[in-house]
């Protein structure tokens, strides 16, 4: 065992070191098992809790672990016998937590074998991994399902826009609505997004100073991931649209939201006071017609409306079940 050692201070024998290791290693929270060279235990330290030392007979690793770990920490030691060592044996107990288990051969100055085992709980430690894991998937997942998105996004508006520069503006808003969204799911991490929040930032992301006094009113919702980014790509076109109207009387859209039947139902409303004029039938809103009766419901598994009323106004109604 001195051997291991980087330095220590001359006359320091190997007892006094050993003592030294040792508390170390308790006061680490490590289990420390010592076992001779027939595998007789000497010592047993901070034994967790889902193992017990039989009370009526000298510990053995059959009686500590069950025959199942037993069998694999025998098998380990005899590795360790033929000079293959250390070896680590991670351990899924029927509690559910996991041990890694640290076996050691040493020789001591007479040349007899002495067994040192140290087990550690890393349940923790592997609960975090496996969550990590299953975050980078799920991040994977979102991501390919986003592109598919926006590339589906481009195709529609290159066939509804003929003008390179107009195809241009509308593209690159659509992607940028898309990116705010994904901000705010990120903020929250991935848990979603307060319809609240993805109404603001869109309204933000508007040029018009009425956009600055609207707000949504009745029930702040907490969408979805997918959710808010198809809400929140249907408030951008609304955004361009009373833009492209102007607003004549300068008075900020009408915003509202509640639940229906029992909380799972949500019913969104947008009515822009005073639009302008601007025909539902040009060729670059033919899409925004699209995506805001067919796709972004579609992808609710929801309905939506589009209505122009006779004095200029567009109000717009999409219902969706809340996931």
């Amino acid at each position: 065992m001195v051997n291991r050692f980087a330095w220590h201070r001359p006359g320091l024998d190997e007892v006094q070191l050993s003592a030294y290791l040792i508390n170390a290693l308790l006061d680490m929270g490590a289990c420390l098992i010592l076992q001779d060279d027939a595998l007789d235990y000497l010592c047993v330290t901070n034994l967790p809790p889902v193992f017990r030392v039989p009370a009526d007979a000298p510990p053995t690793d059959l009686g500590i672990f069950g025959q199942v770990i037993a069998d694999r920490l025998a098998s380990a030691r005899k590795t360790l016998g033929e000079g293959l060592g250390p070896h680590s044996v991670e351990i899924d107990h029927e509690s559910g937590q996991v041990f890694e288990v640290r076996l050691f051969c040493n020789r001591s100055s007479e040349g007899r074998a002495q067994y040192i085992t140290i087990v550690r709980d890393r349940t923790a430690e592997h609960r975090a991994n496996h969550a990590m894991n299953n975050l980078l998937l799920e991040i994977n997942h979102r991501s390919k399902n986003m592109l598919a998105v926006i590339q589906s996004i481009a195709n529609q508006t290159e066939r509804h826009v003929t003008d390179i520069a107009l195809f241009s503006r509308r593209l690159r808003g659509r992607i940028q609505s898309i990116a705010r969204t994904q901000d705010l799911v990120t903020n929250s991490g991935w848990r979603g997004a307060r319809l609240a929040d993805v109404v603001a930032g869109e309204l933000r992301s508007g040029r018009m100073q009425r956009f600055a006094t609207a707000k949504l009113e009745g029930a702040d919702i907490v969408l979805s991931a997918e959710a808010a980014m198809h809400v929140g790509l249907a408030l951008h076109e609304l955004v361009v649209l009373a833009e492209e109207a102007g607003g004549a009387d300068g008075k900020p859209p009408k915003i509202h939201s509640r639940l229906e039947d029992g909380g799972r139902q949500v019913e969104f409303r947008w009515e822009d006071c005073g639009s302008g004029g601007v025909s539902l039938g040009r060729e670059d809103f033919q899409l925004v017609r699209l995506l805001l009766q067919r796709i972004v419901p579609q992808a609710l598994s929801g309905s939506g409306v589009l209505d122009e009323t006779s004095d200029g106004r567009f109000v717009y109604q999409l219902s969706f079940p809340l996931a």
